[in-house]
């Protein structure tokens, strides 16, 4: 019986993290969207994740008046309680600001 409820509460533990877990990552995801807005290209600048960030990419394209550490502390919260992973990420290219969005153009 003991052992039953070790399991169990270990499961429920795991549950409840997996929720909190994916419950983050949605909430920060959909922030890192609503900072995609532009008007001209000088609005748009680029959140750089890298290694220490890379569960949500390698970068995104926000506004200028955004707080890149609002980001980078949240992210740094979730990988600290969801999350050990390790890569690698290309250099972000330059961001232009494409029909209200900051976006990637290639040239």
């Amino acid at each position: 019986l003991v052992i039953f409820l070790l399991v169990a509460g270990g499961g429920f533990f795991f549950y409840r993290s997996y929720n909190y877990c994916d419950r983050m990552y949605d909430e920060i995801r959909e922030e890192i969207e609503e900072a995609n807005y532009c008007e001209v290209d000088e609005d748009c600048k680029t959140l750089i994740l890298s290694e220490d960030y890379s569960s949500f990419g390698c970068y995104h394209f926000v506004n200028k008046e955004t707080d890149k550490n609002y980001f980078y502390d949240k992210m740094r919260e979730y990988n600290k309680d969801c999350i050990d992973i390790i890569n690698l990420c290309a250099p972000a290219p330059e961001p232009r600001c494409i029909e209200g969005k900051c976006a990637y153009v290639g040239e």
